[in-house]
């Protein structure tokens, strides 16, 4: 009994290592993005996003190193991620779209010239789209009309239009 709790105090010790390295890392992360995004007048959007990938990264980092201290076995892990992997390349493979509109989300707000609250036009053969570009989400690219309706475009979609830019917030 008193070994099992020697053993234990470790595990602890070890993941309160863990936890403080990993959380010095995404802090000191947080003020280069901060840093980058002063230096390159990043919108604030882009900034917001750019924290939650890294979050998103931090907690993964943070749950393997914890599952390796405390004793989940390679072979068992290694299960695991590809059991988790397949299913996931099933449901991706059935809605392709979903991956595609994940990654042209991605490429639109890293990539794309227009940045948020950018007036634009999007040139469609059937409906045409004029207005202020809100949001850029994981799925949808969202505008909002001179009418004020609120239109949101596949992110897929928008990534295969002509976008215009009809006046940029920022000055270039």
């Amino acid at each position: 009994m008193d070994q099992l709790m020697v053993g234990y105090k470790v595990q602890l010790l070890q993941s309160l290592v863990v936890v403080l390295v990993l959380s010095l890392v995404r802090v000191l992360v947080y003020r280069a993005i901060s840093r980058l995004a002063a230096r390159f007048h990043l919108d604030t959007e882009r900034v917001r996003m750019t924290r939650r990938v890294t979050h998103l990264t931090y907690f993964s980092v943070l749950g393997l190193f914890l599952i390796g201290i405390w004793g989940l076995e390679s072979k068992d892990l290694l299960f695991f991620v590809s059991s988790t992997l397949t299913v996931l390349g099933i449901g991706f493979f059935a809605q392709w779209s979903i991956l595609s509109n994940i990654t042209a989300g991605i490429v639109l707000f890293f990539y794309h010239p227009v940045k948020l609250g950018d007036q634009i036009r999007i040139y469609d053969k059937e409906y045409d789209v004029e207005g202020e570009l809100q949001d850029i989400s994981v799925f949808f690219m969202h505008i909002r009309t001179p009418e004020g309706r609120k239109v949101t475009i596949p992110n897929n979609i928008a990534l295969q239009k002509t976008v215009l830019l009809l006046s940029s917030r920022s000055a270039d």
